[in-house]
């Protein structure tokens, strides 16, 4: 239909009064009278928009610049527009997009620049890293510093060293280059640029928590603790952290009421192993059925398991293997091991001895022996490159069994694995001959019975031990080395 003569001089007439509210800046008149134009054209549309963001109506500003693109689909006017006020909504995604559309229509650097700056706010990083990287080659020098951020976030912290390292005029700038230096384990100098940057700004709360996190790290808890109760308006995150501090530099009492903020099974975990060790066993046990009323397959750690209605009878195979498989490289650095291997390797005068769990052969270091047995292949790497053992097998030795008897027999750093200790003495006595020597360690109870303590090992009560050996008739002496006793005992 077309439109008169008259219906144009209206229609004239309004836009003009539309025009002049605007620059008196009656925004409200203004929408009123383009309201009033019937069959409003893209350049109506884009007036309308203004005016919806001049007052603030920006999702209704965004309503009509999408009618006004379905007018014009390649407008790259009405694409800016929407994009730049989708942006400043924090709708970020969709802001990409149509900077994405007009980036491809005008392939300006600029442009490229908006796209990749909108697509790293949404964590895009791959289109951001893309865009960043045109924009940059094509002479647009603020993409650079975006290039380095993309880098950091992708976690290609040599990268993103070479670009920030050129950018330091603000307290984010500092921070960055402290994280991409904690981040490559260079602690002081991440420890620098952290604190440079709350020099200049003492809320800056990424620098803040990042510097708290690095000292935590590093098991400099106190330093931690002052940081992380510096942060204003901690998250739960940040009291979780808070009480891990605490715990750590045995301050439990703060602990609990840090972990009591954040009621999640973490928390919960910790609230049951603090009183645990404050041996308030219902608390404890009161936080752990809280765990598992969360989460019924929740796998318990081992230093709780004195928390459960159930009798522990050897520290899970799970455990040991991971124990060893870790602990594999470190073992002989351990000095209490050390001193334990010296003492036993004394009482051996023969080489016809038999070692049930040689583990990487710290007695075979000091004295012959002929058979070395361990389940444990990591430990066995270790035990086979040593010199004093004349055979080395792998073999669960408690299960399997061994048929041959030897002079001496040597159970070290073991038995502290086994609930049942009589059952455990009376295999290694089928092994040893005549006026043989068995020797073997535990850990040493302070209480009248055998206890699973919190590292998944069994302390023995001497008086039981003592009784078994009175039971199979045998000779004993003992000697202590911190927490383990040594025991060498002979037939009567």
């Amino acid at each position: 239909m077309s439109t008169n003569i008259n219906d144009l001089k209206v229609i004239d007439s309004k836009l003009n009064k539309v025009q002049e509210y605007l620059a008196l800046g009656k925004n409200k008149l203004a929408l009123s009278f383009i309201n009033q134009i019937p069959n409003q054209t893209l350049n109506h549309l884009l007036i309308k928009a203004k005016i919806l963001f001049n007052l603030s109506k920006n999702k209704e500003a965004i309503i009509v610049l999408k009618e006004a693109l379905i007018m014009e689909q390649t407008n790259q006017l009405v694409l800016k527009t929407l994009a730049d006020l989708l942006f400043k909504q924090n709708k970020l995604e969709e802001s990409a997009f149509y900077y994405e559309k007009l980036a491809i229509l005008n392939q300006k650097a600029e442009t490229l620049f908006y796209a990749a700056q909108s697509y790293f706010a949404s964590n895009n990083l791959l289109k951001a890293g893309k865009y960043a990287k045109l924009s940059y080659e094509r002479g647009y020098s603020k993409s650079h510093k975006l290039v380095g951020l993309v880098a950091l976030f992708e976690k290609k912290y040599t990268e993103a060293e070479q670009i920030l390292k050129f950018y330091t005029d603000s307290p984010d700038d500092l921070c960055n280059l402290g994280t991409i230096y904690w981040q490559q384990k260079k602690y002081q100098e991440a420890v620098s640029f952290y604190t440079k940057s709350l020099c200049e700004d003492e809320e800056h709360k990424q620098a803040r928590i990042n510097l708290a996190l690095l000292f935590k790290e590093k098991t400099q808890f106190q330093n931690a603790l002052t940081h992380f109760q510096q942060i204003k308006h901690p998250s739960i995150n940040d009291f979780y952290n808070i009480g891990v501090c605490q715990s750590a530099l045995g301050k439990f009492k703060e602990a609990l009421d840090s972990f009591g903020k954040v009621e999640s099974k973490d928390s919960y975990l910790q609230m049951s192993s603090i009183y645990l060790a404050l041996n308030n066993k219902v608390k404890a046990k009161f936080y752990l059925d809280k765990i598992l009323n969360i989460d019924s397959s929740f796998k318990i750690p081992f230093k709780l398991y004195p928390l459960l209605d159930k009798t522990i009878i050897k520290t899970p195979k799970s455990h040991l293997k991971y124990l060893y498989d870790n602990l594999a490289y470190s073992y002989d650095l351990i000095k209490e091991n050390v001193v334990i291997n010296d003492c036993v390797a004394k009482y051996i005068t023969s080489n016809d001895s038999l070692e049930v769990g040689c583990g990487t052969g710290l007695l075979g270091k000091r004295v012959a022996i002929k058979l070395g047995i361990d389940c444990n292949q990591s430990m066995l790497d270790f035990a086979k490159k040593v010199s004093g053992y004349n055979q080395i097998l792998k073999q669960d030795f408690f299960n399997d069994g061994h048929n041959s008897q030897y002079e001496n027999v040597v159970c070290i750093n073991v038995l502290y694995h086994y609930f049942d200790l009589e059952n455990k003495i009376s295999i290694l006595l089928n092994n040893l001959k005549p006026n043989g020597k068995l020797i073997f360690s535990v850990i040493k109870s302070n209480t009248n019975k055998t206890e699973f303590n919190n590292f998944a090992l069994f302390a023995h009560n001497h008086e039981a031990i003592a009784s078994i050996m009175q039971k199979y008739q045998l000779q004993f002496t003992y000697e202590d080395i911190k927490n383990t006793r040594i025991y060498k005992a002979t037939l009567k």
